[in-house]
Formats: C-alpha cells, sequence, structure tokens
C-alpha cells in the first residue's frame, strides 16, 4: 500500500513539474506572439503591463491638463 501511495506522488510530481515547463514555454511563446513587444520592446508581461498601464496614466493626464 505504501509502495503504491510512493509511485502515485511521483507521478503526480512528474504531471505537476511536466505542467509548470508547459506553462513556462506558453508564457514565452505568447511574449513572442504579443504585438506590445515589437511596439514597447519588453520581454516580460509584467513590464509590458507596467508600461500600458504608465501610457494610459499620461493620456489621463494630458487629457485632464
Amino acid at each position: 500500500m505504501q509502495r503504491l501511495h510512493q509511485e502515485g506522488l511521483r507521478a503526480a510530481q512528474r504531471d505537476a513539474e511536466r505542467d509548470r515547463q508547459t506553462i513556462r514555454e506558453n508564457e514565452i511563446q505568447a511574449d513572442r506572439d504579443s504585438p506590445l513587444r515589437s511596439i514597447v520592446g519588453f520581454s516580460t508581461p509584467s513590464r509590458r503591463d507596467r508600461q500600458a498601464f504608465q501610457e494610459e496614466i499620461r493620456r489621463i493626464w494630458e487629457y485632464l491638463a
């Protein structure tokens, strides 16, 4: 019984690692495919989001000025 439990845990760990790898690959591909990458020149989603947010704030300030 314990052996089956250990085998199940190992299988779950392999599956989790495979899922993490798939997520990393998908994030990399999405980053490469993003139209914002060519505009703002950043390669990480958080930097792109921050840049877009800062641009929107600038537009709001210009509107209010």
